[in-house]
C-alpha cells in the first residue's frame, strides 16, 4: 500500500476514507458524522462494494447472508470497491470534504482517490463483544467468519502503521472516536487530538 505522507498532494476539500476491522464502528462513525453535518457513505450500506467472483471476475449481484457465505464461498468471492463510484466521490468533494466508511479486499486500487485514511483499532475482547451483540450486519456471525476477522485483527494494527493510515482508538465513546477521524482529517493533524 501507499502510506499518506505529508507531501501528497490534497484538494481543498478532499475524500477520506475510514477503515478498520469488521465491527470497529465504521458504521457508527458514518452515522455520527452525518448527524454532525458532513456527508458521509458506507461502503456496506450505500452500494459502494458488492461481491466478486475472483475466478471470473462477475459481480455477485446479490446480498448473501451468513449461512450463504460458506467457506468455500469465501474462498472464490471477496468484497471489493467500485473504482467508478468512488470517483464520482471525489470529484463531489471539490465542494466539502467527504467520508467513505468501510474495508474492502481491494482497497489499494483506489487508494489515489483519498486524501487520508483513517484506521480505527480495537482490542480483540472488544471485537468479540461488538461482533456477537451487532445487529446491522451479520458478517462474523457465523464460527469461520469470526475465525477469519480474528486472523486479520491479529496483524490489523501493524498493518496500519505500516502503510501510514492514521490510527484512531475505536474503544471510546463515540463523540471521542468521531472526534478524534475529524481531527486526523478535516481539521489540523495532531497525534494528542
Amino acid at each position: 500500500m501507499i502510506p499518506v505522507t505529508a507531501e501528497r498532494y490534497v484538494p481543498a476539500m478532499p475524500l477520506y476514507l475510514v477503515t478498520g476491522i469488521s465491527g470497529s464502528g465504521k458504521s457508527t462513525v458514518r452515522n455520527h458524522l452525518r448527524m454532525r453535518g458532513y456527508e458521509a457513505y458506507a461502503t456496506d450500506e450505500d452500494g459502494y462494494a458488492s461481491w466478486f467472483d475472483d475466478e471470473t471476475g462477475e459481480e455477485y449481484s446479490r446480498l448473501t447472508t451468513s449461512e450463504e457465505r460458506t467457506p468455500e464461498f469465501g474462498r472464490r468471492h471477496s468484497w471489493r470497491i467500485s473504482r467508478t463510484k468512488v470517483t464520482q466521490l471525489a470529484a463531489d468533494a471539490a465542494e466539502q470534504p467527504i467520508f467513505l466508511c468501510g474495508a474492502v479486499a481491494n482497497e489499494v486500487a483506489v487508494w489515489d482517490l483519498f486524501a487520508g485514511v483513517v484506521a480505527l483499532d480495537i482490542d480483540t475482547e472488544t471485537l468479540k463483544q461488538r461482533l456477537a451483540s451487532r445487529t446491522n450486519n451479520d458478517f462474523g456471525k457465523s464460527d469461520h467468519e469470526l475465525e477469519q476477522i480474528l486472523r486479520w485483527h491479529a496483524d490489523s494494527l501493524a498493518a496500519y502503521q505500516r502503510a501510514g493510515y492514521r490510527v484512531v482508538d475505536a474503544t471510546k465513546p463515540i463523540d471521542k472516536v468521531v472526534d478524534q477521524v475529524l481531527a486526523r482529517t478535516v481539521g489540523p493533524f495532531s497525534d494528542s487530538a
